[in-house]
């Protein structure tokens, strides 16, 4: 049984409390195929008393990092494809989606990691998630945090 279908079984039921899901959307305006260069640092208010803002704030900053490398060569590729692109029949945008596609996997591969070291003994899942912008029909990704459902241990099943 998949993860969402779990998650809607248990919003039917009325002894489980499931929180709505943080989302941490980028801050930089440079963004390539929907990544963005940089996710916002600020530790988010729901979290308090779950997550120390310092741990919060190391993982942001591992994905930061990874996102600094990976896509600061990825403008440059973006930009030469682009002079190219009729030259080489649309080929030469391809080294852009192969470096896009790997910051975004070692983005999924960091955060596995970390669910597994110290989120899920918390009650949270981080996930790289792909959302409709606020302002456009574009999509971008976010990290979203969810909460694991809570089950009221004074009420009848």
């Amino acid at each position: 049984m998949s993860a969402k279908s779990n998650r809607k079984n248990y919003q039917n039921r009325q002894d489980v409390f499931v929180k709505d899901p943080i989302l941490i959307r980028g801050v930089q305006n440079k963004a390539i195929f929907g990544l963005s260069s940089q996710f916002n640092e600020e530790f988010p208010p729901q979290l308090n008393g779950i997550l120390a803002p310092e741990e919060f704030r190391d993982t942001v900053t591992q994905i930061n990092k990874i996102l600094s490398k990976q896509l600061e060569n990825n403008f440059k590729w973006l930009i030469i494809g682009s002079i190219f692109c009729c030259c080489t029949f649309g080929c030469s945008i391809l080294p852009v989606v192969v470096v896009n596609n790997k910051a975004r996997v070692s983005i999924k591969k960091l955060l596995y990691i970390e669910n597994h070291r110290l989120y899920s003994k918390l009650g949270l899942e981080w996930k790289l998630s792909k959302v409709k912008c606020d302002s456009s029909a574009l999509m971008e990704y976010v990290i979203k945090i969810e909460f694991a459902p809570s089950i009221s241990l004074y009420q009848p099943v």
